[in-house]
């Protein structure tokens, strides 16, 4: 009979133990490393050994008396890894560098990440490799996992897992078993955190002293394996795009039913697909076409039907229509509190962030927040870290923050059924935020977590007691015009149609405000916030970089050109966006009204690559046609650049357009229902964008101004010549 149980942790390096946490009776989550035993000292570093920022990562340093004095007969790798102690005054003191990544949880204690050598760079996304492996173990076919980085050739890089079955049976099941890992990791971890190949051992490979020899784990065959079985390409098409794939992919036999992302493809190489098929076929087929349709019959298939209509509107119609909301979801019955409990979704997003703080600031009641981890720990060190990011973080928060453990992406909130009904009875009021921002994907991967996501959201509002909604969507629900004429938005008009949105997002975001205003015709409050593109706080000029304005920005400075294009850039602060939100719903009663938070004075896309030059960046401005051939140019040849996930979107010119802005806006409603706000959006001028500018040069995200490009000229002398 155990009472209690420690999780200990430590190199041999410092006499095998360095941390030790005490494990609670019946806890059933992934236990944190603990604290420093007596004697010891934990720091966490980055490469320039300072301490790194609270609720930031970093590599673990040992001190104290129990590190060894080195390696023997050593002395090179005795003196990389065990180094001079900054922290300390006392004469010789060292510190050991174990390689290992932590962080601290909100308690103190730590949390293990995985080693630092296990960590990739592929494709631009920073990978721990002992997080796929970690995931692989859960499967309940898994006796051991080894993930590995292996070069297909000098620019390709890709993931393979090796993998030992616990049934010897199984192995022999490769295809199955091969299509059951792959499925289970898409559940649990990004797409490009899942391996392009997985490679079943009846052993791993060790050293002579037992550890695991990597140099021995054999190097994969590229092969297809979509259904264990080579189906030939018969039809001329499809005899085509087998060269083109098998040109790409490297490997020489791709057969019918190949799954282009099962075989080692990945967004960077599907632009490079999509272009060369485009070439040869003079259509235009997109990125969404491949991800809905990745083999080979089925991309053949959409070639088809594109050349028998030069439109597939009616197709996208009949994907994107056949969602409405759930029927048996109607209100129960009324009771309010006193002080009400606010429920919200995407608190550690961007504008979620500003959300939860401006609710905490504004209102005295408990904030539920829905969270995806794996444990409460985990789950609040999220949310305080994401408020430290932006600056947002008080202590005085803590108390008030209550966290409900679930996902976007499952029935019920991820949340138990008892649960779900207790959190109903207790939650007065919803602000659902929570979506997943993708403007690549198409509408058929996006529906779960953002439309039936938003479903489930309302039915947790219907449940036990009312509770009114409050919706943030996106201008991008609005359709653009024809030509290239920037369209005036009232706050009448509708949005849509759907066939008319140039995203997945943006359709997702429809269909959501459709069922949205489908609930509030049954009787449970709602009210829609259109934000248009957010910006970081204009005090601080705190910004993410991944926003598509930062985006296009760095993109067109590295490549020393930026296109000439029609678009106003409306651009808000994400506080004057949460202030805004946050006193109209507490100032006016739900009843199926949309507002548009946007920027009175907005700015060119043209005057702002202007200020840019005039501020010293090298930079020309040049036709769109003329960009566009340049980043294709570049994305065949490999080249670095922060725009080459998106460009094979940028082959229709109303798409780049559309995200950065394609609409005037008639603001009238909402100047009405801030009028005694307090609140302003300050124009977009150039101390406006000094302020996001600053920010990111210093972060080191854009060069400051007169580093010149070394592409432009080489790129443009090769497209005019």
């Amino acid at each position: 009979h155990v009472e209690q149980v420690f999780n200990l942790y430590g190199p041999s390096e410092d006499t095998t133990y360095s941390t030790v946490a005490l494990i609670p009776k019946g806890n059933d989550e992934i236990p944190s490393i603990g604290c420093a035993i007596d004697n010891t000292q934990i720091y966490l570093l980055d490469s320039q050994l300072k301490v790194v920022p609270e609720g930031a990562e970093g590599e673990i340093h040992i001190g104290g008396a129990g590190l060894a004095r080195g390696y023997l007969n050593r002395p090179d790798l005795t003196s990389e890894k065990f180094i001079q102690d900054p922290f300390s005054l006392e004469p010789g003191a060292r510190l050991y560098k174990t390689g290992d990544l932590a962080i601290y949880l909100l308690n103190g204690s730590l949390k293990f990440l995985g080693r630092i050598d296990h960590q990739v760079k592929i494709r631009g996304f920073r990978i721990e490799l002992g997080e796929i492996e970690s995931t692989l173990n859960q499967h309940p076919t898994v006796r051991q996992a080894v993930v590995l980085a292996r070069e297909v050739n000098p620019t390709d890089q890709r993931l393979v897992a090796y993998v030992v079955c616990k049934s010897c049976a199984q192995s022999l099941h490769h295809y199955r078993i091969t299509r059951e890992l792959r499925n289970f990791l898409k559940q649990k971890l990004p797409e490009f955190m899942v391996p392009s190949a997985f490679v079943l051992l009846e052993e791993l490979p060790l050293t002579l002293n037992g550890k695991l020899d990597r140099r021995a784990l054999p190097i994969p065959v590229w092969t297809p394996i979509s259904n264990g079985v080579y189906v030939e390409p018969l039809t001329p098409l499809e005899i085509q795009l087998a060269k083109i794939w098998s040109a790409l992919l490297g490997i020489d036999q791709i057969g019918l039913y190949d799954n282009f992302y099962e075989l080692g493809g990945y967004s960077l190489l599907a632009i490079r697909l999509i272009i060369q098929i485009n070439e040869v076929i003079q259509q235009e087929i997109t990125i969404e076409n491949l991800l809905e349709n990745p083999t080979i019959s089925d991309l053949a298939q959409v070639i088809r039907d594109l050349e028998q209509s030069n439109t597939d509107l009616e197709l996208l119609k009949k994907q994107t229509d056949d969602f409405i909301l759930d029927p048996t979801i109607v209100p129960e019955n009324v009771i309010f509190g006193t002080i009400p409990e606010i429920f919200l979704t995407g608190a550690t997003g961007f504008l979620g962030a500003f959300m939860l703080k401006e609710l905490l600031q504004q209102t005295r009641s408990d904030i539920y927040c829905l969270i995806r981890a794996s444990s409460l720990a985990e789950g609040q060190a999220r949310i305080q870290n994401s408020l430290k990011r932006y600056l947002l973080w008080d202590k005085n928060f803590s108390d008030r923050i209550k966290l409900v453990l679930g996902d976007l992406n499952q029935a019920l909130l991820g949340i138990e059924s008892s649960r779900f009904e207790r959190l109903a009875e207790k939650i007065d009021v919803i602000y659902h935020c929570g979506a997943w921002v993708n403007i690549v994907y198409p509408y058929s991967i996006l529906k779960t977590p953002n439309v039936i996501g938003t479903q489930e959201v309302i039915r947790l509002a219907s449940k036990t007691k009312i509770k009114p909604i409050h919706f943030i969507s996106t201008v991008d629900v609005f359709a653009t015009e024809e030509s290239e004429i920037i369209r005036t938005i009232h706050p009448n008009t509708s949005p849509g149609p759907i066939v008319k949105l140039h995203s997945g997002y943006a359709q997702s975001k429809f269909k959501s405000e459709q069922i949205i205003l489908s609930a509030n015709s049954r009787k449970i409050p709602c009210s829609i916030y259109r934000p248009s593109n957010i910006m970081g706080d204009i005090e601080t000029g705190i910004c993410p970089s991944n926003s598509f304005i930062a985006i296009m920005i760095k993109g067109c400075l590295q490549l020393g050109i930026a296109p000439n294009i029609e678009a106003t850039l409306n651009l808000v602060p994400a506080t004057y966006v949460s202030k805004s939100i946050v006193y109209l719903s507490r100032h006016n009663n739900p009843s199926g009204q949309s507002y548009q938070i946007v920027n009175p004075n907005p700015i060119s896309w043209n005057h702002l690559v202007s200020w840019l030059i005039k501020i010293g960046y090298l930079i020309q401005q040049v036709s769109y046609e003329t960009w566009y051939k340049s980043l294709l140019e570049i994305s065949l040849n490999n080249t670095e650049n922060e725009l080459l996930p998106l460009v094979g979107l940028f082959s229709n010119k109303r798409f780049i357009q559309k995200c950065l802005g394609a609409f005037h806006f008639d603001n009238e409603n909402i100047t009405i229902g801030l009028e005694n706000s307090g609140l302003s959006c300050p124009p977009v001028d150039e101390e406006f964008l000094n302020t996001y500018l600053k920010t990111f040069v210093e972060s080191g995200y854009l060069n400051s101004p007169g580093v010149e490009s070394k592409i432009a000229d080489q790129i443009l002398q090769k497209i005019y010549f």
